[in-house]
């Protein structure tokens, strides 16, 4: 027997995530990462504490959950042909950046979150240089993976979203040479 207009659990719980997500993705948008509270993200994605909790242990697991799901979403809108582009995708992640540098920058620049946000950055990095770059040792991808998430937290410290163009190429140069790809 069904019942009409029941959810499922599991479908709950993916709304509140998403819920959660997007609460934290709209403040930091719109007021920095210091205005992460879980009060203020349990008010705007009306769920309540214990509902934060079940999905987060901490404000900070919760953004750097919000940085991973946001590259996710960047490479799942290149093509399937060009996924292994290491240049284009680089180029893509840091426009995106660029397009949101107060946010990325506040992220990557507040100590408070810089551990698990950079930590996200790069485990999404490497797991993406690796499917493009399957011959790689673990641990160049490692530390092509961190340089990037360096050179991308320069840049924004700088304040100058047009030097994005340059970290790309700069980024890729480092993926060149630590990958030893031609």
């Amino acid at each position: 027997m069904t019942t009409v207009g029941r959810t499922s659990p599991d479908a709950r719980s993916v709304r509140s995530r998403t819920a959660l997500l997007d609460a934290a993705r709209g403040l930091v948008l719109e007021q920095g990462s210091g205005a992460i509270t879980i009060s203020a993200i349990c008010q705007r994605a009306q769920v309540s504490r214990p509902t934060f909790y079940q999905h987060y242990s901490s404000p900070d697991e919760l953004l750097a959950d919000m940085v991973r799901s946001r590259f996710d979403e960047i490479l799942a809108s290149v093509p399937e042909s060009d996924r292994d582009d290491t240049p284009a995708v680089i180029r893509r992640v840091l426009a995106d950046i660029g397009a949101q540098p107060r946010a990325f920058a506040g992220l990557l620049g507040d100590r408070a979150t810089w551990g698990q946000v950079r930590s996200a950055f790069e485990e999404w990095l490497t797991e993406h240089l690796a499917e493009a770059h399957p011959d790689a040792r673990p641990s160049d991808l490692d530390f092509a993976a961190g340089g990037t998430v360096r050179l991308v937290a320069i840049a924004l410290a700088a304040g100058n979203e047009s030097q994005l163009d340059q970290t790309a190429d700069d980024v890729w140069r480092l993926v060149q040479a630590v990958l030893d790809l031609p």
